[in-house]
């Protein structure tokens, strides 16, 4: 039995009725694969010291793990909407994705501070 407008917004999340479009953006065109590239030209082309270069593919990892986590988070937002009055889990699973971009992002701006 699906949930009725009330029970979504007073049961699973505030003003979860209005949530009818997802408003993500397309972020795959800036996809790209940093970490491999930062260690091609590592090894043919900029010398980086090794202190340096871990430090440098921590940062990327977290940049990816943002920009990955962010599309898992829409496509599942995208999965919610198509039948968002019985699969709450889809729900929360993007909510998850996104907050995970959060943590992401902040961690690669702790590691770009250093």
């Amino acid at each position: 039995m699906p949930l009725s407008n009330y029970a979504l917004d007073k049961f699973v999340a505030p003003n979860l009725s209005k949530l009818i479009k997802n408003s993500t953006l397309d972020l795959s065109k800036y996809i790209k694969p940093w970490i491999l590239n930062f260690i091609l030209n590592s090894i043919f082309g900029i010398h980086v010291d090794d202190k340096n270069r871990q430090y440098i593919i921590n940062f990327l990892q977290r940049v990816d793990g943002t920009f990955y986590e962010y599309q898992n988070g829409s496509a599942l937002l995208d999965e919610y909407l198509k039948n968002r009055y019985v699969s709450i889990s889809k729900y929360y699973r993007a909510v998850l994705h996104f907050e995970q971009v959060i943590a992401q992002s902040y961690q690669a701006y702790m590691l770009g501070r250093g």
